[in-house]
């Protein structure tokens, strides 16, 4: 960081020095208001995503389209970032990885905040959310489902395989009562192994295992945070 000539072998320095310093490094200012407004977008879409596992459109185009204004006089860095971050979108959505609105979140990340210290964030983010997320279903699941192992009664009524139940034991558990979220994961006498790429409101007359839905902005955001620390 370099301290303006006006400022070095001062004793005093004039209240007003953090303004001016902000004013002659444009760089410096630009990249705290990027991390600001990814901070504050992120924030408001893990908010929505908890809440109602539904994020408006807008909470990532508005951002996304600042994050444009201010990354117009990168050129070509800000365009291949964008190009990247609408390839990793992309490419979670046709997997099932995640569903269209935290794609978008990808797309608008990569506008808002291309990198931070030469790490594509959204090369950084996108893995530890998948990972997050993943981490978070097995644990839900693992603390549902260890009471009805020890009354016996986890799998009752449920006639698949040995393996296919233990596989459903980190990645499944039985609905409670005020469950809303996630994806049927039972069809009859068998388990249904499915990715949640999208959070529906469970039917209200299904009773059986579900596949529960991790909300992944949380997780985003989490990661963005951890990158700017390190």
């Amino acid at each position: 960081m370099i301290t303006p000539r006006w400022i070095k072998g001062r004793k005093d320095t004039h209240p007003a020095a953090p303004l001016w310093y902000c004013i002659s490094c444009p760089v410096e200012t630009t990249e705290l208001a990027r991390q600001v407004l990814c901070l504050a977008m992120l924030s408001a879409g893990s908010y929505c995503d908890i809440k109602t596992r539904r994020v408006g459109d807008m909470v990532w185009i508005v951002p996304g389209a600042a994050g444009l204004a201010l990354s117009w006089g990168d050129g070509m860095a800000a365009l291949l970032s964008l190009v990247l971050g609408t390839a990793v979108a992309l490419a979670a959505r046709t997997l099932g990885i995640f569903p269209g609105g935290d794609c978008l979140c990808l797309v608008a990340l990569s506008a808002v905040l291309p990198s931070v210290r030469g790490v594509p964030v959204v090369l950084f983010v996108a893995p530890i959310a998948v990972l997050g997320c993943l981490a978070c279903r097995i644990g839900m699941s693992v603390r549902r489902n260890l009471g009805g192992m020890v009354r016996g009664t986890l799998f009752l009524g449920i006639s698949d395989n040995p393996c296919r139940k233990a596989l459903g034991f980190f990645l499944l558990h039985r609905r409670r009562p005020g469950d809303r979220f996630g994806l049927p994961a039972q069809r009859g006498d068998r388990l249904r192994f499915r990715i949640p790429a999208a959070s529906p409101d469970l039917p209200q007359d299904f009773e059986g295992f579900v596949c529960p839905a991790v909300p992944a902005i949380p997780a985003m955001l989490a990661a963005t945070a951890l990158l700017m620390i390190l």
